[in-house]
């Protein structure tokens, strides 16, 4: 994967958004597009460690899209983990039986979130 495909998987695992991310680390949000639009401006190494570190990942991660032990797989998980804790404790709360009726209805909707994010 490429450094915008990386940079935009972290965002949407993210509870950020673009423009957030962009004051963030102090740039603007067109300069901030400019790393993620199909011209795909590289960004310089500085800026690329400012986006690195306000994601919570290596610059490796964000060029090469694999881990280098920075983060754990114990500490991605909980990271992922955190950010929908307030899902899941929605769900386990649920009886089995409506869990498994609801299931596909969620994965549906999520879905659907996910292709309005593509368009």
């Amino acid at each position: 994967m490429s450094f915008k495909e990386n940079l935009l998987y972290e965002i949407d695992s993210r509870d950020i958004s673009k423009k957030e991310l962009a004051a963030k680390i102090g740039i603007s949000y067109n300069t901030f597009l400019s790393y993620i639009n199909a011209r795909e401006v590289q960004p310089s190494i500085d800026m690329a460690e400012r986006i690195a570190k306000a994601l919570n990942v290596s610059v490796d991660y964000l060029i090469t899209g694999r881990h280098t032990g920075q983060n754990s797989s114990a500490e991605l998980f909980l990271q992922k983990y955190e950010r929908f804790e307030d899902i899941l404790e929605e769900l386990d709360q649920l009886p089995a039986e409506s869990y498994k009726n609801a299931k596909p209805g969620i994965l549906g909707m999520i879905r659907g979130y996910k292709q309005e994010s593509r368009e």
